[in-house]
Protein backbone atom coordinates (compact mmCIF):
# COMPACT_ATOMS: atom_id res chain seq x y z
CA UNK A 1 0.00 0.00 0.00
CA UNK A 2 1.08 3.47 -0.66
CA UNK A 3 0.58 6.12 1.79
CA UNK A 4 0.58 9.48 0.38
CA UNK A 5 1.44 11.44 3.92
CA UNK A 6 0.82 15.03 2.29
CA UNK A 7 -2.78 14.13 1.21
CA UNK A 8 -3.43 12.73 4.66
CA UNK A 9 -1.82 16.19 6.56
CA UNK A 10 -4.40 17.87 4.12
CA UNK A 11 -7.22 15.93 5.05
CA UNK A 12 -6.44 16.22 8.63
CA UNK A 13 -5.77 20.16 7.67
CA UNK A 14 -9.46 19.89 6.84
CA UNK A 15 -10.99 18.50 9.40
CA UNK A 16 -8.65 20.94 11.60
CA UNK A 17 -10.82 23.91 10.02
CA UNK A 18 -14.17 22.30 10.29
CA UNK A 19 -13.61 22.01 13.92
CA UNK A 20 -12.22 25.86 14.16
CA UNK A 21 -15.60 26.64 12.14
CA UNK A 22 -17.95 24.58 14.08
CA UNK A 23 -16.07 26.85 17.47
CA UNK A 24 -16.35 30.05 16.50
CA UNK A 25 -19.53 29.28 15.26
CA UNK A 26 -20.64 28.43 18.85
CA UNK A 27 -18.40 31.26 20.04
CA UNK A 28 -20.26 33.95 18.06
CA UNK A 29 -23.73 32.87 19.67
CA UNK A 30 -23.55 35.21 23.01
CA UNK A 31 -26.16 37.15 22.20
CA UNK A 32 -27.41 34.34 19.42
CA UNK A 33 -27.58 35.43 15.66
CA UNK A 34 -30.93 35.17 15.21
CA UNK A 35 -31.56 37.53 17.79
CA UNK A 36 -29.05 40.20 15.35
CA UNK A 37 -30.54 39.68 12.42
CA UNK A 38 -33.72 38.59 10.59
CA UNK A 39 -33.81 36.72 7.09
CA UNK A 40 -35.05 37.80 4.38
CA UNK A 41 -36.50 35.60 1.22
CA UNK A 42 -36.93 36.78 -2.19
CA UNK A 43 -34.75 38.51 -2.61
CA UNK A 44 -32.43 37.01 -0.16
CA UNK A 45 -30.73 39.24 2.43
CA UNK A 46 -29.81 39.74 5.80
CA UNK A 47 -31.13 42.90 7.93
CA UNK A 48 -30.49 44.28 11.37
CA UNK A 49 -32.85 42.78 13.87
CA UNK A 50 -33.05 45.84 16.11
CA UNK A 51 -31.09 49.12 16.29
CA UNK A 52 -27.46 47.94 16.98
CA UNK A 53 -24.52 49.62 17.93
CA UNK A 54 -20.98 49.18 16.10
CA UNK A 55 -19.41 45.69 15.76
CA UNK A 56 -22.58 43.98 17.31
CA UNK A 57 -22.86 41.49 14.25
CA UNK A 58 -19.70 39.39 14.04
CA UNK A 59 -20.31 36.51 10.81
CA UNK A 60 -18.01 33.62 10.05
CA UNK A 61 -18.39 31.44 7.34
CA UNK A 62 -21.13 28.06 7.90
CA UNK A 63 -20.19 24.94 7.51
CA UNK A 64 -22.63 21.62 7.39
CA UNK A 65 -20.06 19.17 6.14
CA UNK A 66 -16.15 18.42 6.39
CA UNK A 67 -17.12 18.03 2.05
CA UNK A 68 -17.30 21.75 1.69
CA UNK A 69 -13.88 22.41 2.68
CA UNK A 70 -11.28 21.64 0.00
CA UNK A 71 -8.02 22.88 -1.91
CA UNK A 72 -9.61 24.34 -5.52
CA UNK A 73 -10.56 28.08 -5.71
CA UNK A 74 -13.85 28.42 -6.61
CA UNK A 75 -15.83 32.24 -6.92
CA UNK A 76 -18.27 31.00 -4.59
CA UNK A 77 -15.84 29.99 -1.99
CA UNK A 78 -14.45 31.64 1.08
CA UNK A 79 -10.87 31.41 0.85
CA UNK A 80 -8.95 30.22 3.97
CA UNK A 81 -5.00 30.52 4.58
CA UNK A 82 -2.78 28.42 6.55
CA UNK A 83 0.34 27.88 7.88
CA UNK A 84 0.76 24.57 6.56
CA UNK A 85 3.97 24.15 3.87
CA UNK A 86 3.72 22.53 0.54
CA UNK A 87 6.01 23.20 -2.35
CA UNK A 88 5.89 26.75 -3.56
CA UNK A 89 4.01 27.74 -0.74
CA UNK A 90 1.76 27.69 2.23
CA UNK A 91 -1.52 25.52 1.50
CA UNK A 92 -4.86 27.34 1.22
CA UNK A 93 -8.19 25.73 1.81
CA UNK A 94 -11.36 26.76 0.81
CA UNK A 95 -14.61 26.25 2.17
CA UNK A 96 -17.66 26.10 -0.41
CA UNK A 97 -20.82 27.51 0.75
CA UNK A 98 -23.17 25.09 2.03
CA UNK A 99 -26.52 24.62 -0.46
CA UNK A 100 -29.04 27.77 1.00
CA UNK A 101 -32.66 27.15 1.93
CA UNK A 102 -35.25 27.87 -0.55
CA UNK A 103 -38.46 28.25 1.79
CA UNK A 104 -39.00 30.58 4.44
CA UNK A 105 -40.24 27.61 6.68
CA UNK A 106 -37.66 25.70 8.27
CA UNK A 107 -39.29 22.71 8.37
CA UNK A 108 -39.13 22.75 4.62
CA UNK A 109 -35.28 22.94 4.09
CA UNK A 110 -33.78 19.53 3.06
CA UNK A 111 -30.82 18.31 5.64
CA UNK A 112 -28.11 19.68 3.32
CA UNK A 113 -29.09 23.11 3.67
CA UNK A 114 -28.15 25.68 5.64
CA UNK A 115 -27.60 29.49 6.00
CA UNK A 116 -24.42 30.95 5.65
CA UNK A 117 -24.82 33.98 7.08
CA UNK A 118 -22.11 36.09 4.82
CA UNK A 119 -23.80 34.46 1.65
CA UNK A 120 -26.88 36.57 2.27
CA UNK A 121 -24.84 40.16 2.65
CA UNK A 122 -26.03 42.33 -0.43
CA UNK A 123 -22.76 43.75 -2.63
CA UNK A 124 -22.70 47.26 -3.43
CA UNK A 125 -20.37 49.61 -4.82
CA UNK A 126 -21.65 52.50 -3.33
CA UNK A 127 -19.17 53.03 0.12
CA UNK A 128 -21.89 55.24 1.52
CA UNK A 129 -24.42 52.61 2.34
CA UNK A 130 -21.72 50.03 3.40
CA UNK A 131 -22.28 48.67 6.82
CA UNK A 132 -20.25 44.93 7.28
CA UNK A 133 -16.53 44.85 6.53
CA UNK A 134 -14.56 41.61 5.73
CA UNK A 135 -12.01 40.63 8.11
CA UNK A 136 -9.47 37.89 8.98
CA UNK A 137 -9.42 36.05 12.51
CA UNK A 138 -5.81 34.31 12.70
CA UNK A 139 -6.13 31.45 14.95
CA UNK A 140 -3.94 27.74 15.43
CA UNK A 141 -2.92 28.10 11.89
CA UNK A 142 -5.57 29.36 10.03
CA UNK A 143 -6.24 32.55 8.91
CA UNK A 144 -10.36 32.83 8.74
CA UNK A 145 -12.61 35.28 7.23
CA UNK A 146 -15.27 37.01 8.92
CA UNK A 147 -17.44 40.00 8.55
CA UNK A 148 -18.31 42.40 11.33
CA UNK A 149 -20.44 45.68 11.37
CA UNK A 150 -18.62 48.97 10.90
CA UNK A 151 -21.00 51.10 12.32
CA UNK A 152 -24.36 51.03 14.28
CA UNK A 153 -27.54 49.87 12.43
CA UNK A 154 -31.05 50.86 12.24
CA UNK A 155 -33.91 48.75 12.99
CA UNK A 156 -34.18 46.67 9.87
CA UNK A 157 -31.28 48.36 7.90
CA UNK A 158 -30.06 45.44 4.94
CA UNK A 159 -26.42 44.92 5.58
CA UNK A 160 -23.82 45.36 2.68
CA UNK A 161 -20.17 44.48 2.05
CA UNK A 162 -17.96 46.16 -0.67
CA UNK A 163 -18.44 44.86 -3.97
CA UNK A 164 -15.02 43.23 -4.71
CA UNK A 165 -13.68 44.06 -7.80
CA UNK A 166 -13.17 41.11 -10.91
CA UNK A 167 -10.86 38.33 -10.19
CA UNK A 168 -9.09 36.54 -12.75
CA UNK A 169 -8.73 32.80 -12.83
CA UNK A 170 -5.06 33.37 -11.77
CA UNK A 171 -5.72 35.06 -8.88
CA UNK A 172 -7.95 32.85 -7.66
CA UNK A 173 -5.60 30.11 -7.20
CA UNK A 174 -2.47 31.90 -5.91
Amino acid sequence: MVYNSFSASIEELKANLYIELKQLALQNENPPLDELVLLQFKPSCLRARSDLPKAEIVLYPTVSSIAQIGTKASDSAYRVQTSFPRPGGKVVLYVCIPPQPKSEIIANWRETECVSPPKWLLETADGNIVNMEQKEHKIRGFVIPFWVSTRALKKHEKLFVMKPAKRKAAELDA
